[in-house]
């Protein structure tokens, strides 16, 4: 009875898993499938099972892409691009976006979506923990200054940064646009969040390379660099079509991106435990509210 019973356990497992080889594999095709019903929905037909739209390299702005797509095809509602094995919905009309607008519930409760890119760096943080008692409580006190609520205290400092961010310019420089005002809103950022002396006081960041070889970077550029690592490395066709290598950190590139986020975590766990730098209570709370509902990542290395 007993060889019966465990024979039957195997074979389910070895259902189980042939089922979720299955719908793997076929998840682009079916997926092309169901939207192939649909009139207004275009999506390229030819889009490979692993890779999606991805093996077809385009130097062409994205934006530019959709804008010419939308020109060509003015009946479409909907564009359906295969980023490797994850389809993204593009609007491509007036009245796509404006059903969609009438679809979004007024209220939604949060969810971490974005545990392989970029979202690694707070995989817990306020916008991805469901609502509690305890997590309204963290986020009184982590905002307790009403800074980034308050238009007199935000406007000035942005004003401050972008007019001290000029004077480093100089005529007939080339710069990236992008890169150029990401860096003015993290700027921004850490000065309402964490004061004005936080740039100057915090400590600098060991980052390992790709190459094993450390670099020295302060917090700021530390941050910008690791984020940009971790959406080229998420973005790859290991991390789709395995996406547990990337979340568990099981190899390469993951590894040293999980030793850089918690270089991160370190500088800045020293600089808000540092003798006048915080509340005790403040700090206190968090870290026991960290213990009970993971909310808080950074506290939690203190």
């Amino acid at each position: 009875m007993y060889e019966y019973i465990s024979l039957m356990i195997k074979l389910a497992l070895v259902g189980i898993l042939l089922v979720k080889t299955v719908k793997w594999l076929f998840r682009v095709p079916m997926l092309k499938r169901h939207f192939a019903s649909f009139k207004n929905v275009v999506f390229n037909k030819d889009a490979h099972f692993l890779y999606g739209d991805y093996y077809d390299e385009v130097d062409e702005n994205e934006v530019n892409i959709h804008i010419d797509f939308i020109k060509q095809n003015p009946d479409t509602d909907l564009y359906v691009k295969f980023e490797f094995m994850t389809p993204t919905v593009y609007l491509c009309s007036q009245q796509a976006i404006k059903e969609y607008k009438t679809m979004v519930p007024t209220k939604i409760d949060r969810c971490d979506q974005e545990g392989l890119i970029f979202g690694k760096l707070y995989t817990q943080s306020f916008d991805k923990s469901r609502t509690t008692q305890k997590w309204k409580k963290r986020h009184q006190v982590f905002f307790k200054h009403g800074a980034f609520k308050r238009v007199d205290n935000l406007i000035p400092v942005m004003v401050d940064t972008l007019d001290k961010r000029i004077t480093e310019w100089t005529e007939n420089e080339k710069m990236n646009f992008v890169d150029e005002f990401s860096d003015l809103a993290l700027t921004t950022f850490l000065r309402v969040l964490l004061g004005e002396e936080f740039l100057n006081q915090i400590g600098v960041c060991n980052m390992i390379r790709a190459d094993g070889a450390i670099e020295v970077m302060t917090f700021r550029a530390g941050l910008q660099w690791l984020s940009n690592e971790l959406t080229i490395h998420g973005d790859t066709v290991k991390s789709s079509v395995f996406p547990w290598l990337n979340s568990l950190n099981l190899i390469e590139p993951f590894r040293t991106d999980k030793k850089n986020i918690d270089e991160l975590y370190r500088v800045l766990a020293e600089y808000l435990t540092s003798d006048g730098k915080k509340d005790a209570f403040d700090i206190e709370l968090l870290k026991v509210s960290e213990r009970e509902s993971s909310l808080f990542g950074i506290i939690l290395h203190m």
